[in-house]
């Protein structure tokens, strides 16, 4: 969803301005922003991240048998399949979710809900904006 004309200058307003104060914080903040495309962005999900947690968890376990056990071959196996488990896990807790544009503009990275939000936060931001703009 693109922005109208009146956000654009709203924001490139907050931009120069923010650059003029603190120019060292306003290349911090650019720099560190996550690139977007027309596609959306990607974020982590909570789900993925216990999940992807519990399985390394898992895999440490495995490997802490696979240690405690005598035999060389079953040592050296669960000690490949722990770590595998490890690994894994770790990649599926880092594994990124696409989120679409527009429940990043809403604040909402689930979009399962399928519930429109009226876009509140961003209202009240608009008045708090034009409130100081005009002065009262």
């Amino acid at each position: 969803m693109a922005l109208s004309d009146y956000e654009r200058q709203i924001l490139s307003q907050m931009e120069a301005e923010l650059q003029e104060e603190d120019p060292k914080l306003a290349s911090v903040l650019t720099s560190s922003l996550p690139e977007t495309n027309e596609a959306g962005s990607s974020r982590l999900s909570a789900r993925n991240i216990a999940l992807g947690s519990i399985v390394a968890i898992a895999g440490l376990a495995i490997v802490v048998i696979g240690v405690s056990l005598s035999g060389i071959a079953w040592s050296i196996a669960l000690g490949i399949v722990g770590f595998a488990f490890m690994v894994g896990g770790v990649l599926w807790a880092l594994k990124p979710i696409k989120v679409d544009a527009q429940s990043l503009a809403s604040g909402r990275a689930d979009s399962r809900s399928g519930q429109k939000d009226a876009g509140g936060f961003m209202d009240k931001q608009r008045e708090r904006w034009q409130r100081r703009q005009n002065g009262s």
